[in-house]
């Protein structure tokens, strides 16, 4: 495998973990690690998304290939939570009125946890599968001016979301933001100081003070909902993050042959760890703090262990048998 893309394997295996940790942990805005997760490990997807892109110079077959692997995964795990929703209706534990509202958030209104609640992980792939398309055509279309384009996208989504509080259809909020991680990434391409080397790593650990620092200070973001505080530095947080975690990842690619393997399979499969895990950890830590009288880290740890169990035994299944529905058939199956 190449290099570079191993090193990113390992990145967005990270991430992933890093996710499904946050969630099963489920800390509040005042707890310091939830702030640092928060602060970068979902603009990472964005800017690796645009530090990999490329049409090959052939637009539509690029649209193609995303609509097979971001928006067919998100419309078919919304069918299938749409019936779990419908199940829990017909069992009178949820109104009947409040499960339909649910089941267009999971199409049109994503970001709304309120309402999507253990299927709330779908809002990403809708942002995803904007960014990646409006990049394309705003690229292809304005060459020269695509990165003023971009920006002004970006500073009107940060706007939006000071002035109103209604949450836009379509995960339009995150993705204002994630086209502007999107196009950083993109021009990382060309940048040699992504990658620390050699006997230069030392100088990662000021540039974790630093980081740490700024995101001490910008307090705990929130993409999903589109809450950034201060732009700047929630903009320069998710790229410094990312640049770290690279890092990190290049010498775990080189000198960490298991944890090299894990991460990589964790990114591979990466669609299905995200659209399946919360409905666990959502009901798993109810059934946990009913059913074990232990210490509530111990608990959290406990299900976190046990989230990622079933999620690999759930990719498993479904790698096996319904690759489809994760992306991973022809397209032609849907035409």
């Amino acid at each position: 495998m190449n290099k570079r893309i191993e090193d990113i394997d390992i990145l967005k295996g990270i991430a992933i973990l890093l996710m499904i940790l946050d969630h099963c942990f489920g800390w509040g805005q005042g707890i310091f690690l939830h702030s640092v997760i928060q602060s970068f490990h979902m603009p990472l997807f964005f800017i690796v998304g645009g530090y990999l892109w490329k049409t090959k110079g052939n637009c539509i077959e690029f649209i193609r290939h995303k609509i097979r692997t971001i928006l067919v995964p998100h419309f078919n795990f919304a069918v299938i939570y749409s019936f779990v929703f419908v199940c829990l209706s017909a069992l009178h534990k949820m109104n009947a009125v409040e499960g339909a509202k649910s089941i267009l958030a999971l199409f049109v209104f994503p970001t709304r946890l309120d309402l999507t609640m253990f299927a709330s992980p779908l809002w990403f792939l809708q942002a995803f599968f904007l960014t990646e398309i409006a990049f394309t055509i705003i690229k292809e279309k304005y060459e020269e001016n695509y990165g003023w384009i971009i920006l002004i996208i970006a500073m009107l989504g940060i706007i939006y979301s000071k002035i109103f509080s209604f949450m836009l259809p379509f995960a339009i909020e995150p993705f204002s933001t994630g086209i502007l991680f999107f196009y950083i990434g993109f021009k990382l391409k060309n940048v040699k100081i992504i990658k620390i080397e050699g006997k230069k790593c030392w100088l990662l650990i000021p540039l974790i003070v630093i980081w740490l620092v700024l995101v001490y200070l910008n307090g705990c973001v929130d993409m999903r909902s589109a809450r950034y505080y201060n732009p700047i530095l929630y903009i320069c947080n998710g790229v410094l993050g990312t640049i770290i975690f690279w890092n990190i990842s290049s010498l775990i690619s080189r000198y960490f042959y298991l944890l090299n393997v894990m991460f990589r399979h964790f990114s591979t499969y990466s669609i299905t760890y995200l659209c399946t895990h919360y409905i666990f950890v959502f009901y798993g830590k109810g059934f946990f703090h009913d059913n074990l009288e232990l210490p509530d880290t111990v608990m959290k740890i406990i299900l976190y262990i046990c989230v990622i169990l079933i999620c690999w035994i759930l990719n498993r299944i479904i790698m096996k048998y319904i690759p489809w529905i994760v992306g991973k058939a022809s397209l032609k199956l849907y035409c």
